[in-house]
């Protein structure tokens, strides 16, 4: 699908972009290890560092879930309530709201909306209730964890991302594992999905500012050991 889209074979609808770039991009993230999808998203925005290294196996993931909400009285929508995706890890559930553009387009509604329809949905009283990590993804001003107050009474944290962000983080992982793969030859694969998702982002109208890839590089080969380390948490087992 995505080579028929690169190759001009078939183009996507504007009003529909917004979900073609969401399922092309994260989409093809799922597809990486466990521990590499999370450490990828927690990492490229500086401001989510305060958030967990680690929260456990990828379970299930699904996109533009529909949770009914006909016996909700505190959202908008009286029928169903449909957030982008939902990825579903062993400790903690991860809600992701995404925008086309990397300028001011999210909805505090929406998420309060979302996170009351997910406590209904999901949250189970006979257990104990997993982490809910909610992400906005694009169409944020700042780039800060958000507080918000829902309707009931539960404070919730706001994290935020960028696609640009997501992009050089990437570019970070290709330049790591470029240069490592002579010691674990399967992380090629990674690369293949890794280079994929560029071409996603690319397009979708997302480019790195080449001051900004440059200066970021010399970055990157300061800290190519301790990736070159992380990646050895990724290699698959052997049986």
């Amino acid at each position: 699908m995505l080579s028929a889209l690169t190759r001009g074979k078939f183009k996507i609808d504007s009003n529909l972009k917004e979900d073609s770039l969401t399922a092309s991009v994260l989409e093809y993230l799922l597809l990486l290890p466990d521990t590499m999808v999370w450490d990828l998203i927690r990492k490229a925005n500086p401001h989510n560092y305060d958030l967990k290294p680690y929260i456990g196996k990828l379970i299930r993931y699904q996109f533009w879930p529909k949770w009914d909400t006909t016996d909700i009285p505190d959202v908008d929508n009286k029928k169903f309530i449909e957030p982008d995706v939902i990825i579903e890890f062993e400790y903690a559930d991860v809600i992701i709201e995404a925008k086309r553009y990397d300028m001011n387009q999210q909805n505090q509604l929406q998420w309060e909306n979302q996170i009351i329809a997910y406590n209904k949905n999901y949250v189970d009283d006979s257990q104990s209730k997993k982490e809910l990590i909610y992400i906005a993804l694009g169409g944020v001003k700042d780039l800060k964890t958000t507080q918000i107050k829902i309707s009931t009474g539960e404070t919730v944290k706001i994290q935020k991302l960028q696609w640009k962000q997501i992009m050089l983080t990437i570019y970070k992982y290709i330049e790591a594992i470029d240069y490592s793969k002579h010691i674990i030859p399967e992380s090629v694969s990674y690369l293949r999905i890794l280079t994929t998702i560029i071409s996603a982002l690319e397009l979708h109208g997302y480019y790195l500012n080449n001051h900004l890839w440059i200066e970021d590089i010399s970055v990157t080969k300061e800290n190519i050991t301790k990736s070159t380390q992380n990646i050895l948490l990724w290699k698959p087992t052997k049986i």
